[in-house]
């Protein structure tokens, strides 16, 4: 995947661990780092989608 404005490619968040961390009922957790995409890109963070 690649982000969106700069078309670099985009890591898995470190906070949430690409939307794969859940809540202790089984949900999955909100993140403000990657803005719940699961990914973050370099230069832009969490803002990497249009």
């Amino acid at each position: 995947m690649k982000c969106e404005k700069c078309f670099k490619p985009v890591h898995t968040c470190p906070d949430c661990k690409g939307q794969t961390a859940t809540s202790l009922l089984g949900d999955r957790l909100t993140c403000s780092t990657c803005r719940s995409t699961g990914s973050l890109c370099s230069e832009h963070g969490g803002h990497w989608k249009r």
